[in-house]
């Protein structure tokens, strides 16, 4: 966002994507979990009520650390000396990061569903 020029709306779509990912991560944990003891968390099997707020306490402690008074205009800066290969690598980092996060819980789930077929 902020090679397109949107500064601004940058932080904040960040710290939305970061709670969404935390929260698939967490997730999968949790299914994780369920399909290796049995035992449920209902961190995230909670109903909707639950789940919305656990993404917006995910959101607001996202903006305390990385928006409020200005850090993430810190962190920007501390990587405006990068070389390109490392601006490479980062990309390659989060894209992989991204595609992982979403591909766990695509798993966690195929497993739970096996798990409750009585195929596992």
């Amino acid at each position: 966002m902020v090679s397109v020029g949107n500064r601004n709306d940058a932080a904040f779509t960040t710290v939305l994507l970061m709670s969404m990912l935390i929260g698939l991560n967490i997730t999968a944990l949790s299914a994780f979990v369920y399909f290796l003891t049995g035992q449920k968390i209902d961190i995230s099997f909670g109903s909707k009520a639950i789940i919305l707020v656990e993404y917006l306490t995910l959101c607001f402690a996202f903006y305390l650390l990385f928006v409020r008074k200005g850090k993430n205009l810190e962190i920007l800066k501390s990587y405006e000396s990068e070389t390109s290969k490392e601006k490479e690598r980062g990309k390659v980092f989060a894209i992989s990061y991204f595609v992982l996060s979403i591909g766990l819980i695509i798993f966690c789930f195929y497993l739970m569903i096996k798990k409750n077929r009585g195929e596992l």
